[in-house]
Order: structure tokens, then sequence, then C-alpha cells
């Protein structure tokens, strides 16, 4: 049986909300969540200070090509650039940070994953951060 909250809410069932979260390694990322649904209460731990927003903006040059190609060339290029260029940084803090990418189709993870092993073999020093 599928029970919507909307559905619970109609039928003045007892709400319970939440106070605590944990897995949230960084507030900031569920901030407009405890902002907006839990009136700011939400408690989130650990709850370290970090200098980086964890999640940034870039718009790249280039367009999705609809269709049978299903991909944005200028965005997987944009993305393969950051990775080698963190890669090769001369800043071991830029070096270590984790890099996670997601795509929203198999056509750009594909360009994307095709023009970053065209980059590893342009930069074989980086060819032991995908061991």
């Amino acid at each position: 049986m599928d029970i919507s909250l909307d559905e619970l809410i109609v039928a003045s069932s007892p709400k319970r909300v939440l106070t605590l979260h944990y897995r949230c390694r960084r507030e900031g990322l569920s901030a407009f969540s405890n902002s907006r649904y839990y009136d700011s209460s939400l408690i989130t731990f650990p709850a370290p200070v970090h200098p980086d927003k964890g999640v940034s903006l870039l718009k790249p040059e280039g367009f999705y090509a609809r269709g049978k190609a299903r991909h944005n060339p200028g965005e997987a290029k944009a993305i393969v650039a950051e990775i080698v260029r963190r890669l090769t940084s001369d800043d071991p803090a830029v070096r270590n940070l984790s890099i996670g990418v997601v795509t929203f189709n198999t056509e750009q993870q594909s360009l994307s994953e095709h023009l970053l092993a065209t980059a590893r073999a342009e930069h074989p020093g980086i060819a032991w951060d995908f061991s």
C-alpha cells in the first residue's frame, strides 16, 4: 500500500519532525532543507568548518546536442580540464581534494570518460590517481 505524506497529513496522523541529521559532513549541503522544511531547527553533526562551499558552478562554453548525440562536448572538456588541473596542481591540498563527477546521461558519461582517457595519456603523471 502506497501512502503519500499528503494523505497522512490530511488524515491528521501524528507528526514527528527530525531534530538530528548525522550523515551530512557539511552543514551547508543540508542548509536549504533545514531552512525550508525544519525552520532551521535541524542539528547536523559532525559540523566541521570548511572554507570551501563543497559545490561550485562553472558555465563552460558549449551546448547540448539534442537528438542522437545527447551530450555537451564543451561541458565534458571543462570537466576533464578541471580534473587535470587539480591532479597536476603544485599545491598538495588541491591534489588531495576528492572529485565527484555526475552526468545526466550515459552519452555524456561516455564522452567524459573518453576525453579523460585521452588526457591521462597526455599526462602520464596522473595515471596513479586512476588505479
